[in-house]
């Protein structure tokens, strides 16, 4: 029954928000044309070509030392779960436990 009295609810929220002015007419005409009053313009700074590729070379030794941290998380994981195959596989015997009724 409480479900019945949450779309209840909503639906009056829902109707509170087509009465007002912004959802009444459609608005949407200066969203796609061409006259914009912001100009979108960026200032990046200047570098020069050696500050560059040390940038460069910081960036890309990060990345390389991220991914060796991530094959190694992935490497260590791999041989947990191995060794509890290995385990459940070696050590299970089909009458000492019970795993259904």
């Amino acid at each position: 029954m409480s479900g019945h009295i949450f779309d209840m609810v909503n639906r009056i929220a829902q109707n509170k928000v087509r009465k007002r002015k912004k959802f009444r007419e459609n608005n949407r005409d200066t969203i796609y044309s061409e006259n914009k009053t912001t100009s979108i313009e960026y200032d990046f700074p200047k570098v020069s070509k050696y500050e560059m590729e040390r940038i460069k070379f910081r960036i890309q030794s990060q990345a390389r030392a991220s991914n060796l941290k991530s094959f190694y998380f992935f490497l260590v994981s791999l041989l947990i779960a191995a060794l509890l195959v290995w385990a459940f596989v070696s050590f299970y015997t089909p009458g000492n436990y019970l795993l259904y009724l």
